[in-house]
């Protein structure tokens, strides 16, 4: 609901600022408070720190913190390089996904995070295009939108996030 109320204000639509506030105030809490639990648990902290750094509000300590934590999920590395790139740091956001692949094993988890390999496919997208690699993006882009116009049926999650990466390619 975060993410959606940020990309509905940074494209100039109407959000009740107590609203905002109420949301940016407790994710900040939950960043500074966060402890490495499982990967999981990372990769929600990941995404926690790309959407205050989205919100212009980045926690540099926190995506430290995470950066420094040992064997990190490629899933978070993506989203923690997103809010260094969004933050003005794009030597640590280049240094995070420098030897990640793009190429990601078909999957698809029914809980949790929801996760599949279309989703992360447009979360990395989105990633490529902050970090101004275009060459991958395009590569990336393609097999998206193969498999947004196959006959497959996609989740919510997956959908959007797979769309908001194309959006973000442009």
């Amino acid at each position: 609901a975060g993410h959606f109320l940020l990309e509905a204000k940074n494209r100039g639509f109407a959000v009740p600022g107590f609203l905002l506030d109420s949301w940016l105030e407790f994710q900040k809490s939950a960043a500074n408070s966060w402890t490495y639990g499982n990967d999981q648990s990372a990769q929600i902290q990941a995404y926690r720190l790309y959407l205050l750094a989205l919100a212009k509000e980045p926690d540099l300590g926190a995506m430290n913190r995470l950066a420094e934590s040992r064997n990190l999920v490629e899933q978070a590395a993506w989203r923690l390089s997103m809010a260094y790139s969004l933050s003005g740091r794009s030597r640590e956001a280049n240094n995070l996904v420098r030897n990640l692949s793009i190429n990601i094993a078909p999957y698809l988890e029914m809980s949790g995070s929801y996760g599949s390999d279309l989703r992360d496919k447009g979360m990395i997208l989105e990633a490529l295009v902050l970090l101004n690699d275009m060459s991958k993006a395009s590569r990336i882009a393609n097999e998206i939108s193969r498999e947004l116009t196959s006959n497959r049926s996609f989740g919510t999650q997956t959908t959007a996030y797979a769309l908001l990466g194309m959006f973000k390619f442009g």
